[in-house]
């Protein structure tokens, strides 16, 4: 089996700063062909300013209405069971949600 599928799944995924890339299902034609019939992507919101053109593909309908209106704050909104929680800016660079969601369970 040829690896170039991977190959440019991988590529894309370190080139475009994604989070999550998955390609689900994928076939293989009686000619050998590789066809990716779905593709989800979740790209990293802090990239975005190193490729202004994905931000134009965004649908914010696909969104969580909370996040989205949390965003035009920069803020994050987090649900964490039945708690509902906003992060300022500082939380969005990734560091210590685990902790601090551990901090505030105690």
């Amino acid at each position: 089996m040829r690896k170039v599928p991977v190959t440019n799944l991988y590529n894309a995924y370190v080139g475009l700063d994604c989070s999550m890339l998955e390609i689900n299902p994928l076939f293989k034609t009686s000619d050998e062909k590789i066809i990716a019939v779905d593709c989800k992507m979740n790209l990293d919101d802090n990239s975005l300013m190193r490729h202004p053109e994905l931000e134009a593909l965004r649908d914010i309908s696909e969104e969580d209405p909370t996040e989205v209106e949390a965003g035009k704050y920069n803020l994050n909104f987090r649900k964490t069971g039945r708690q509902r929680r906003l992060y300022g800016q500082w939380r969005r660079s990734g560091h210590g949600y685990d902790g601090h969601d551990q901090a505030q369970r105690r």
